[in-house]
């Protein structure tokens, strides 16, 4: 019995030392898990404000691009509706010039015109500029057809025609008026410098000469030679227009026309400014309200994240006491069962 006794206080003291530290074990693991969840929180808070930022941007981005577009297609569109307004106005000035002064001036003057020989000009052959390859006429030819263009300024009839040009176009947004035979030869410019010329390989003329069909091109010019002089920065709308005798539908000639719509186009620029302005306005809007947007969405992820912690911190420390007094009483009865192990062991001590 003695034995007996003697050998259960030390196994209850190696117990007694072995005693799991619930404590330390509880905060260290709870401290390392909501470290992970806290970390993930942030993680997936971040990602939220990321994604809303890029949504933000992204239609931001589109807004800019409809705006930028819309802006250009409407002036693209003024621009088409403004040529074809005009075209329309010389196609009526075309006709008007072959029903006033076609049958009675035009048309024998470009008979005569017609019968000036063109051949021996025209089989000068072309040079190939090496620069663009394109093929060009050489001095001669030039000279060829300058020559041409004295020789038909001095036929009968043309200083009445320009005359009358001249007193019909007055005051006029018309700024140049140009005739062409059916051979491409300008037999009348308002710019004298200009009759004579070859036109027979540019596609206005073919298309008005050969098929009827009006052509036109907006340009804008430096200088150039008006009625009323020589003018500088210019936009010009220039038109060739097939000439139709009187009452018919047989071609006879071509007018290219330039008309003048510099205010036009300034009026159509103001638009577009004033339009890309409003759009600009709109997109400064656009991105402020973003920010604002995304400031709150930064908000309310960074209270969500405080509010989770908190919690979680105030669930730690709840734990935290609830273990610390759960290992408390163990403790507590672990010492009254080594106390009560103690007395059995002394009582059989006194027993024996």
């Amino acid at each position: 019995m003695k034995s007996i006794a003697g050998s259960s206080a030390p196994a209850a003291l190696v117990g007694a030392g072995r005693r799991f530290q619930l404590v330390r074990y509880f905060a260290l693991t709870s401290l390392v898990m909501f470290a992970l969840v806290a970390l993930a929180l942030a993680h997936f808070v971040g990602r939220q404000g990321d994604f809303f930022r890029g949504v933000q941007t992204t239609q931001s981005d589109f807004f800019t691009q409809v705006q930028t577009s819309f802006t250009r297609e409407q002036e693209e569109a003024a621009r088409r509706d403004l040529l074809t307004v005009h075209e329309a106005g010389n196609v009526n000035l075309t006709r008007l010039f072959a029903n006033t002064l076609w049958r009675d001036d035009f048309a024998p003057f470009v008979a005569r015109a017609a019968q000036l020989p063109i051949d021996s000009c025209r089989a000068i052959a072309d040079l190939v500029d090496p620069k663009d390859g394109k093929a060009k006429p050489p001095a001669a030819k030039k000279a060829c057809f300058s020559e041409l263009g004295v020789r038909i300024a001095a036929l009968p009839g043309f200083d009445a025609i320009n005359a009358k040009v001249f007193d019909v176009m007055k005051k006029t947004t018309v700024f140049k008026i140009k005739v062409f035979d059916l051979r491409g030869i300008t037999v009348y410019s308002s710019e004298r410098t200009q009759v004579g010329e070859d036109k027979a390989g540019n596609a206005g003329w073919k298309r008005a000469a050969t098929e009827g069909v009006a052509m036109s091109e907006l340009t804008h010019r430096d200088k150039f030679s008006a009625f009323e002089g020589v003018v500088e920065k210019r936009d010009l709308i220039s038109s060739y227009l097939p000439v139709l005798a009187p009452g018919t539908s047989t071609i006879v000639g071509v007018f290219e026309v330039y008309s003048d719509v510099t205010p036009f186009l300034d009026q159509i620029k103001a638009t577009a400014a004033s339009i890309a302005k409003a759009s600009f306005d709109n997109q400064a809007m656009v991105s402020s309200m973003a920010k604002a947007n995304q400031s709150v969405i930064d908000e309310i992820g960074n209270t969500t994240m405080a509010i989770v912690l908190g919690l979680l911190v105030l669930l730690f420390l709840a734990l935290f006491f609830l273990v610390r007094r759960a290992e408390r009483v163990m403790v507590r009865q672990d010492k009254d069962r080594e106390s009560v192990n103690q007395q059995l062991a002394q009582s059989e001590k006194m027993a024996s």
